[in-house]
């Protein structure tokens, strides 16, 4: 499901592989970090930068759903 994944909210998965003991998953790299770590930095985001990170959410989720 993964490596059908295309969406420009969700990380691109590139390759899965797997020996004997491990899984791997070869992904897009993508820069800026992770949403936790924004807004820990931050403390607290306004009512607009709030909507867009949960508008963004939605939509891969909504993608992921259908």
């Amino acid at each position: 499901m993964l490596a059908g994944t295309d969406h420009p909210h969700i990380v691109r998965t590139m390759e899965l592989l797997e020996d004997e003991v491990n899984f791997y998953v070869v992904s897009q790299l993508v820069g800026g970090g992770e949403l936790y770590e924004h807004i820990v930095k931050k403390k607290k985001f306004d009512e607009k930068e709030a909507a867009t990170a949960i508008k963004q959410i939605l939509l891969a989720l909504n993608y992921m759903h259908k």
